[in-house]
């Protein structure tokens, strides 16, 4: 019996052993783990992965809305000659100016019948949810009911031939019988404006007019108005939110008109698929203004946070954070976390930017002197950066094939080349070995090119490690200019990557290949010799 409990006694001891001993290792590999994670900084690297995902994600949404907003539906811009040519002829079959055609409600009338077919050819060809033309009068300022035509497109993605899904929610009724455009339930023959400035919702209107007053001879895609999110009823009742593309419509120096296209706020959802940027759908699209104060003022979106925003008011603000591209919004949390966006801004054309460019025209003499000085200064740091720096520098001129170098002992000059894009750089001073990968890595983004190989200039004896990187300059004309970058000594690096993956491949004590390596290393050789030595 006693030896039986003497048994018990050391098989408990020798559990508790092994169990205290795997413990010991657990705690250990733990240790080591999060020492690893804390060195090495993996868990801000994988944060900045995650940011940089989700940046990639708003720019290609980004590009999408900006492509159709400056190619497809500011593409209006281009019907301005052709209204012209028919406002000409009705003139001339009518013999009458166009000072007789704004004072008179008869004639405004025939030529709303004659240029609604081309209204309804706008709208049929660049999938806008609605188009607009309004004829103006004589004062900016005078509120008034002007007379025009606002055609709506319930689907705009089809085109039915007999017009079924259009509602026209301004123009004469004649138009509505004559092309069996049914009228909306808030349907009314006019436009009532309450002069410039009084209203923001009639901006759409009054905003194109004085861009095309003010600058006479400018091109009319350069006075395209963008507008804030509106209803095209005044009343608070109107639910339906659009944004609006307008061009001021010129003769003879004169406005007369302005045409413009509609995108309602729900066909901009489809821009904003908010389930691609995860899967919990705890995220969003926002199409927001930036204001003069930095703030941001909401327009539309799509998504849990961005409804969460919304009803927190339709101004917010972003504060910087440790990450490239990824601001906090403030004051608003969800369950206690903070909410974080991602800023893409659309680069469009807008009055906006004519206006600040007169500014500019206007104050240049001024800041020309300043600005002269500050380059000169510019030109000094520069040359003192280059003097200090080891990099060698170039410019390859994309259109004339001259190569310049800077900064290199022999080399440093003015060199014509062959013709080719990729021979800014000679293959011969390229490592054999290296060759065909670098002018392969080369040719893979000419915009931005990148690669590491090994290289030898004319008289020096050995090849060492370099990175080539540029950037492609394009001009005025948004023509690819010239390519411009450094090739940088990266010897160094390349050795201590080689010192530590021999580390990694051989034991610290024994000076043998680890487990893993060895059993590489011989996969290796086995399919280079299968039959064997």
């Amino acid at each position: 019996m006693r030896n039986d409990e003497g048994q018990k006694g050391k098989k408990l001891t020798i559990f508790q052993f092994f169990l205290v001993s795997l413990i010991v290792i657990m705690l250990v590999q733990s240790a080591i783990t999060i020492g690893t994670l804390i060195v090495r900084r993996t868990a801000k690297t994988l944060e900045e992965y995650s940011g940089g995902m989700m940046r990639r994600l708003v720019e290609n949404r980004q590009v999408i809305l900006q492509n159709d907003m400056n190619q497809r539906w500011s593409a209006i811009s281009d019907q301005e000659g052709f209204l012209n040519n028919s406002l000409q002829e009705f003139l001339a079959d009518e013999n009458a100016e166009v000072e007789d055609l704004l004072q008179s409600d008869e004639l405004k009338t025939r030529l709303l019948e004659r240029l609604f077919p081309e209204c309804l050819s706008i709208l049929q060809n660049n999938s806008t949810t609605g188009v607009f033309l309004v004829l103006t009068g004589a004062e900016l300022e005078t509120a008034g009911d002007y007379a025009g035509v606002f055609i709506r497109d319930s689907d705009p993605h089809t085109n039915p031939v007999n017009y079924t899904d259009l509602l026209l929610e301004r123009g004469s009724k004649q138009l509505s019988r004559a092309w069996n455009v049914p009228l909306d339930t808030n349907w009314t023959s006019l436009f009532h404006m309450e002069g410039m400035g009084q209203n923001p919702k009639d901006a759409y209107f009054y905003e194109p007019w004085r861009a095309g007053v003010e600058y006479p001879e400018a091109d009319a895609e350069d006075l395209g108005y963008w507008s804030l999110p509106f209803t095209l009823e005044k009343k608070d009742s109107d639910t339906y939110e659009m944004i609006t593309y307008s061009i001021p419509l010129r003769y003879e120096g004169q406005v007369y008109g302005v045409l413009g296209v509609e995108i309602s706020c729900q066909n901009l959802y489809d821009y904003f698929p908010a389930g691609e940027l995860n899967s919990s759908q705890q995220s969003g699209y926002m199409l927001a203004v930036k204001k003069e104060d930095g703030s941001y003022l909401f327009l539309t979106g799509k998504g849990m946070l961005c409804d969460l925003i919304r009803s927190a008011g339709r101004n917010f603000a972003l504060s910087e954070t440790g990450y490239d591209n990824l601001s906090l919004v403030r004051d608003i949390t969800l369950s206690g976390q903070g909410i974080y966006a991602v800023e893409c801004p659309l680069r469009l054309s807008n009055i906006l930017e004519i206006d600040a460019l007169y500014e500019v025209i206007r104050d240049l003499t001024e800041q020309q002197k300043k600005a002269e000085n500050i380059l000169l200064e510019e030109k000094e740091r520069y040359k003192v950066a280059l003097e200090s720096s080891k990099d060698i520098f170039f410019s390859y001129d994309l259109q004339n094939h001259v190569l310049d170098l800077v900064n290199h002992e022999t080399m440093s000059g003015r060199w014509q080349n062959t013709g080719a894009e990729s021979d800014f750089i000679n293959p011969d001073y390229i490592y054999e070995a290296d060759r065909e990968a670098a002018l392969k890595s080369l040719a893979l983004d000419t915009d931005s090119p990148y690669a590491e190989f090994r290289m030898r200039w004319p008289g020096e004896a050995e090849f060492i490690w370099v990175a080539l990187s540029g950037k492609v300059v394009c001009d005025t004309d948004g023509q690819r200019w010239k390519l411009v970058g450094s090739i940088r000594n990266i010897q160094k690096q390349k050795e201590r990557e080689a010192e530590q993956l021999r580390k990694n491949m051989t034991d610290a004590v024994t000076g043998l290949y680890a487990f893993s390596a060895g059993m590489e290393l011989l996969s290796k050789a086995r399919r280079k010799q299968p039959q064997g030595v």
